[in-house]
């Protein structure tokens, strides 16, 4: 779908419904331009999040209070979808007529998801693969959300009185970043509770798999050897990023714990897509809060100095002059900002 044409220059409202917390970007977009005009974010309580779910009542209280905080007026809303919400699989399909490859897929997929699929909203990307000696096939990446969800986010948007131009996962909205890239690349989304690995071959997302490993794992320790809640735990995070002096070498011991099982886990996936696609990445894009603390990207190279490693900085793609400010802040609303591309 080409927002351009689709919805001019009208504002737009792109919602992430993270884990603990509510990214919301506003902006325009006029052809390939788009241009950022406010953001914020609201937050579930960190100390109860774990046992507690997105309702809708919920979902609505803290977008209208973000909306009226940030004096965000408009109702043309676009949400996207968070993995935990999706059923996704990778798989290869022998080279076949073009023409016959939504039906094939489709009933390919329906092999792998534990749902079905005409009960989902669905995408997919394909990438003919040709490799010299062997027969042509296709790779493939297949995603669908239940209706039954969708269903929740547009009673939402029926809460707010607005109207719901396009819902959409996060992967597509990360893989709108790298539409005109001709590598195959990785990037890793560090959520709360799971961190989201993606597979790129020319721009097409083609391979992704979800780790049970987030920054909850590392907050939950080192509240515990600080002895504070979480949310102190994050302030402190925030301000000493994964810089630790001598003195605290058992939060610093922690920490390098989490950067070191957090990299085998995208080594490992990585292994596994270059397999599939048969040739190296050039490059590993990193996102999510986590990513943007001080010291985060020296680690987790320090980790992973084979490959180029990257913070995904959506402020130098977009445009809008508060939002360039944030800089490599940025990153922080990489869906959301990605939806609106």
């Amino acid at each position: 779908m080409i927002l351009g044409s689709l919805f001019g220059k009208k504002e737009l409202v792109s919602i992430d419904p993270g884990t603990i917390n509510v990214k919301i970007v506003s902006g325009t977009k006029e052809k390939n331009n788009v241009r950022i005009n406010n953001f914020g974010l609201a937050s579930f309580n960190v100390e109860k999040v774990d046992s507690s779910h997105i309702f809708e009542e919920n979902l609505y209280y803290l977008i209208n209070t973000s909306l009226t905080s940030l004096k965000i007026k408009s109702k043309n809303f676009i949400f996207t979808i968070p993995i935990n919400f999706s059923f996704f699989t990778n798989f290869t399909l022998p080279r076949i007529n073009e023409k016959n490859l939504p039906t094939a897929i489709k009933f390919e997929a329906q092999r792998f998801l534990p749902i079905d699929v005409n009960e989902s909203v669905y995408g997919y990307r394909y990438f003919l693969q040709e490799i010299a000696g062997e027969e042509s096939r296709y790779l493939v990446f297949f995603l669908s959300t239940p209706k039954s969800y969708i269903q929740k986010i547009e009673k939402v948007v029926k809460m707010l009185s607005g109207k719901l131009l396009k819902i959409d996962s996060e992967v597509w909205a990360l893989e709108k970043y790298f539409l005109n890239s001709l590598e195959n690349f990785v990037l890793v989304d560090v959520g709360h509770n799971n961190s989201l690995i993606i597979g790129y071959v020319y721009g097409k997302t083609l391979f992704a798999k979800k780790v049970i490993i987030g920054g909850n794992i590392l907050v939950s320790n080192l509240s515990q050897t600080l002895k504070v809640n979480k949310q102190r735990t994050i302030m402190h995070l925030q301000e000493r990023g994964f810089y630790f002096p001598p003195e605290e070498s058992d939060l610093k011991n922690i920490s390098e714990i989490f950067i070191k099982n957090l990299c085998e886990e995208v080594k490992r996936n990585i292994s596994d897509f270059e397999n599939i696609a048969v040739g190296k990445i050039s490059k590993i894009y990193w996102t999510g809060g986590l990513a943007t603390y001080k010291g985060f990207l020296e680690k987790v190279t320090q980790n992973i100095p084979e490959y180029l490693n990257s913070l995904l900085n959506p402020a130098d793609l977009l445009g809008g002059d508060k939002f360039s400010q944030l800089k490599e802040k940025s990153n922080f609303f990489s869906v959301a900002a990605g939806a609106l591309i």
